[in-house]
């Protein structure tokens, strides 16, 4: 809420403008007649944009029935109170929501995109009173005394429309970026397996390895016979030294996107002597990062120019190719393929946590055409990887743009204008 409250506009709590807030129940979950009907049940895993396109569940009317949960009726606002905390939606069809989630409906006069937006913009302080050891949660009569400055209803209308012309670009961006993983899925799965032939003939002679059925051309190698060094890091503290706020960038599992992208911006630091120290697992160009602990086991990046000099830690494996043996990329690709996440989940250690030994990395198998075909093959996985970041950076730009302008229009800093004919339909 701001210090001064823009013209026009009046304040309010949360609460005084809902005439309803209600939440849901979970019927049994062994009773199979209660499941997969035609009503969509939605979750706080269902919580992953601004608009609920479909859910994962469905129940049945005998579900409904034996639960507390009602039909909450299409376009209502839906909060998360436990665990996703923050988090709000609206369905624009009818929908049966658990114990994890609230329906907030409206009083007349108030829209509710503008509420639904509003809400977003609190999810930080929302977050903040949410309280729990375990699972997070947060109590109505505390969400029910949040303030709110609320414009006139043509304003409000005015800014939820802009709002949700960006939310707009944001889904379709994703989208998007969710159709080219797909792609780069079949193609990998195609490629990875089958190859491309050369001269454009495709390859007609297969055989059966221990990485499955490949082209009689190919041979299959580890992983260890590819590269010139397997190794991982250290812990600075390991050695009596600590992180510094500038310095030698130092890479840790949390820096890897879900993307396998360097984040830059979660890099730690150390100062040249412990990087000096550390000379095992000091990153040269061209490295390919192996995340082996923790919840992200086999999740992968590459080292750029841009990110050096780095050092890592004993969470990360290092594997340097041999370029004259084998492309870094084709391998970077196959360590991506299906063979390989399902090698991971046998071999995979469990304990404290998820991991992976150097050795048991070092023996992945790789299938492994000519040079020349493994270059065609990066080249068309690459054109997919190309595009889906250019994808990424539209979708960055955007939720700049949408953050920027929630910032201006929901607090008044930015007054929007409303013609007499917007007015009226108010």
């Amino acid at each position: 809420m701001s210090n001064t409250v823009p013209s026009g506009w009046s304040v309010h709590e949360l609460g005084d403008l809902a005439h309803r807030i209600e939440g849901g129940g979970t019927p049994s979950r062994t009773e199979a007649s209660f499941w997969n009907g035609d009503i969509p049940w939605a979750t706080v895993k269902d919580l992953r944009a601004v608009s609920l396109r479909s859910t994962e569940e469905h129940i049945t009317e005998l579900g409904l029935k034996n639960s507390s949960s009602k039909l909450i009726p299409a376009n209502t606002i839906i909060i998360a109170t436990r665990m996703a905390v923050g988090k709000a939606v609206f369905f624009d069809r009818d929908v049966a929501i658990n114990q994890d989630l609230k329906a907030f409906c409206p009083k007349s006069g108030t829209n509710w995109r503008f509420l639904l937006q509003w809400y977003l913009a609190q999810s930080e302080k929302v977050e903040n009173l949410a309280t729990g050891s375990t699972v997070k949660g947060i109590r109505l009569d505390e969400l029910k005394l949040l303030p709110i400055d609320l414009p006139p209803l043509s304003e409000q209308q005015k800014i939820a429309a802009i709002l949700s012309s960006v939310d707009d670009v944001i889904e379709k961006t994703r989208a998007q970026i969710d159709k080219l993983k797909d792609l780069k899925t079949g193609m990998m799965q195609e490629l990875l397996t089958k190859g491309i032939g050369s001269g454009g003939v495709p390859h007609t002679e297969f055989k059966d390895s221990p990485v499955g059925r490949i082209p009689a051309a190919w041979h299959d190698s580890t992983l260890k016979e590819l590269c010139t060094v397997i190794t991982k890091g250290t812990t600075p503290t390991t050695y009596g030294n600590n992180y510094t706020e500038t310095g030698i960038n130092f890479i840790k599992v949390e820096c890897i996107s879900r993307d396998g992208v360097l984040d830059s911006s979660k890099f730690s630091f150390i100062d040249e002597q412990t990087h000096q120290k550390l000379s095992r697992s000091r990153l040269e160009e061209g490295d390919i990062l192996i995340t082996i602990a923790g919840a992200t086991v086999g999740k992968l990046a590459i080292v750029r120019r841009e990110h050096l000099p780095a050092n890592t830690n004993q969470a990360l494996a290092v594997a340097r190719t041999d370029e004259s043996k084998v492309l870094r990329d084709f391998v970077y690709y196959w360590l991506q393929s299906a063979f390989i996440k399902n090698s991971i989940s046998n071999i995979q250690t469990v304990g404290a946590q998820p991991n992976l030994s150097l050795s048991q990395i070092g023996n992945f198998l790789i299938a492994l055409p000519e040079l020349k075909e493994q270059q065609k093959i990066v080249c068309s996985l690459s054109g997919v990887d190309d595009l889906t970041a250019l994808k990424r950076k539209k979708l960055v730009a955007a939720e700049l743009t949408k953050k920027a302008l929630m910032q201006d229009l929901l607090t008044g800093k930015v007054r929007v204008k409303v013609d007499q004919k917007e007015s009226a339909v108010a």
